[in-house]
């Protein structure tokens, strides 16, 4: 389902995509004018999430979305995991290959898969499937995607509240 969801992101923005035999999705932004000669950024997420609820939950993770809590300064999950290291590492990475203002070399959201259970995605990408040479990842990057993007710098790490001064409601898929 996410998967599809990012491939209907990217034609609803006019963005090229690629969907590796893994199933990792990239996404490409062009550099704003004047930045062609930038060296591209990967902005790497994953598409998969700790799917945990509490005990007398119901909460149907194929089928019900995540239901928020605002906590003081925090957002938490009503009974459930939040999914804040994938969804918020996504979120960044989409909000920022489809902002108009931003003025900078070419951007590539990735979304590898099977992150949390054996990190398929990040151990199998293959070199083409990305262009840009320095890369955030959301969390710590995979030892094969470093080399290949001979940089890398943590953003996020597996949180269970996100502050609300820093958050903000990315579109969902439906």
């Amino acid at each position: 389902k996410i998967r599809a969801w990012l491939v209907d992101f990217a034609k609803k923005h006019n963005l090229e995509y690629k969907i590796d035999k893994t199933g990792n999705v990239a996404i490409f932004r062009p550099a704003a004018p004047g930045y062609e000669k930038c060296k591209g950024i990967v902005l790497q997420g994953h598409m998969d999430m700790v799917a945990e609820k509490g005990p007398g939950s119901t909460h149907n993770f194929d089928t019900d979305p995540i239901e928020t809590i605002i906590d003081g300064e925090w957002v938490r999950a009503n009974n459930t995991t939040l999914g804040a290291d994938d969804g918020m590492g996504l979120a960044i990475a989409l909000a920022a290959v489809i902002e108009p203002t931003l003025q900078c070399g070419p951007l590539e959201a990735l979304a590898t898969v099977d992150e949390e259970t054996g990190l398929t995605g990040a151990s199998n990408i293959e070199a083409d499937m990305l262009v840009g040479s320095s890369s955030t990842t959301s969390p710590s990057p995979h030892p094969r995607i470093a080399p290949t993007l001979k940089s890398s710098l943590s953003i996020c790490t597996a949180v269970t509240a996100v502050p609300t001064s820093t958050w903000a409601s990315p579109p969902r898929p439906s």
